[in-house]
């Protein structure tokens, strides 16, 4: 009781200045401005919604819930069929990378930055919980090697990266391989059989 008569007593006290409920309430917030026009703001490109994924080969997904499909930017995989040779085995080396790329995100969720969009496929950049750039673990296992016809500084650090992994006979550079666009040109400069009746 003696708390309710000292805050009406506040309150007829501070009456001449303000009303009470003016005092009691918290200060208004200013409205958020734009920023100045000297302020330069990239257009936004990452993904803001993580997504599930299906892997469709050794570099390539598409995103479980709206079908869309990203290939991971600046890299060549083995494609199917093709095989690697070391000493007297051949070995599928296009299993290598789908493997790895199922374990890197099987039940996990994957944010992509699209980086550039070919034939409806969104070339990415893209992350896992476990690794920040997919494509560069790929280069540095080496079940990857790097896509002749990019070129800049992310270029250039996956560069560095197969060469690492070449100069260590990691994956593929253990091997002898052919590079995947010449598998993949010399597949389709060769006439095919005829479907079987």
């Amino acid at each position: 009781m003696m708390r309710a008569v000292r805050a009406v007593a506040l309150c007829a006290t501070l009456a001449a200045t303000k009303p009470c409920h003016a005092q009691m309430s918290p200060p208004s917030v200013p409205p958020p401005t734009s920023p100045p026009p000297t302020i330069y703001t990239p257009r936004e490109t990452v993904q803001r919604t993580p997504m599930r994924v299906s892997v469709l080969d050794g570099r390539s997904f598409r995103d479980v819930g709206t079908g869309a499909s990203y290939r991971l930017y600046g890299i060549e995989t083995c494609e199917p069929g093709q095989v690697a040779e070391l000493g007297p085995q051949l070995w599928p080396c296009h299993v290598v990378p789908v493997a790895w790329l199922v374990s890197a995100t099987l039940n996990k969720w994957v944010a992509c930055n699209v980086v550039a969009e070919k034939e409806g496929i969104r070339q990415a950049r893209c992350a896992s919980n476990d690794f920040p750039d997919m494509a560069l673990e790929l280069l540095r296992t080496g079940a990857a090697v790097v896509e002749v016809a990019e070129s800049g500084p992310l270029i250039d650090l996956y560069k560095s990266a197969e060469a690492e992994a070449k100069r260590s006979s990691r994956g593929l550079w253990g091997s002898t391989f052919e590079m995947p666009w010449a598998f993949r040109k010399r597949q389709t400069s060769q006439p095919q059989p005829p479907p079987r009746q």
